[in-house]
């Protein structure tokens, strides 16, 4: 049975918005990207005993829930949009671990029990304020980020031109910087400290 041919069925009969935006965090793009990520992040997770792991503006959970199968061990995972937390409870295991919370509401001692932070959705966010969240982690803690050039979308309202352009918008001392390029545009990744 095909999954995706599936929800892209489902997608094209409904107009319900919230069931489109699920179906978009599922589809086949979402997949590889996450999929990219947790090739590139997995070499580092060995600098910790038991990775303590959080994603934010992490959506309805899909990475946090790949990465508690990694990690075999619950991952936490936060988006300002209530509708994800309790959406994404029903969809995946209890190694998942939900809260609803916008980055900017993260200070500095939310953030010393992680060794990893995540953000897939720089596109979505000021640089001001995802260079204000890494900078309230502890030192050792490593931060992998992802943008993209995807402008047509109203909602993504911090697209980068390049890879560069993305590293250059960001504090951190990058230790790996990627490129995964897609139908419709190119993802960014980068993962330092």
């Amino acid at each position: 049975m095909n999954f995706l041919k599936i929800l892209k069925t489902i997608d094209n009969l409904n107009s319900d918005p919230i069931i489109k935006s699920i179906i978009n965090s599922v589809n086949k793009d979402q997949i590889e990207n996450k999929k990219w990520l947790i090739e590139k992040l997995t070499p580092y997770l060995h600098l910790y005993e038991k990775p303590k792991i959080l994603v934010v503006a992490g959506w309805y959970g899909m990475l946090a829930n790949m990465l508690s199968k990694q990690i075999d061990d619950e991952v936490h995972t936060s988006d300002r949009d209530v509708n994800c937390t309790e959406i994404g409870i029903k969809m995946f295991d209890n190694k998942v671990k939900f809260k609803t919370k916008d980055i900017a509401d993260y200070k500095e001692h939310h953030l010393q029990e992680y060794d990893v932070l995540i953000c897939t959705s720089c596109e979505h966010i000021d640089d001001l304020l995802i260079n204000s969240f890494i900078s309230k982690k502890r030192k050792d803690s490593l931060v992998v980020l992802q943008s993209n050039n995807y402008i047509g979308l109203n909602e993504h309202i911090n697209c980068k031109k390049s890879l560069q352009d993305f590293k250059n918008s960001i504090n951190i001392n990058v230790q790996y910087e990627g490129i995964k390029s897609f139908e419709k545009y190119d993802r960014y990744m980068i993962i330092g400290t």
